[in-house]
């Protein structure tokens, strides 16, 4: 039954880093995107504005999803010393 819930637990975080990977690659693409439409602007001060606008929108996400790797990491580490105590209390 152990092994069981540890394999279950595996199961789903291999899918929360598959869907954090996803998120990731997407800001990724967006950001790329966004870096050359802003090189493309330089010069234009209203389009370089609205630009630098949406570059810290994109920053934001990319924290939020950066925080929210840190919160599953720090839950899995908690779950991991419950399931394993003794010499990984140390890491």
């Amino acid at each position: 039954m152990h092994a069981a819930t540890a394999d279950a637990k595996i199961q789903m975080v291999d899918a929360k880093v598959q869907t954090m990977n996803a998120k990731i690659q997407t800001l990724k693409g967006e950001m790329h995107e966004l870096f050359t439409r802003f090189q493309a602007s330089l010069g234009d001060g209203n389009s370089e504005l609205g630009l630098r606008n949406e570059m810290h929108s994109l920053r934001d996400r990319f924290q939020s999803v950066i925080d929210g790797l840190k919160e599953d990491i720090g839950v899995l580490k908690k779950q991991s010393l419950r399931l394993h105590p003794g010499p990984s209390e140390s890491n």
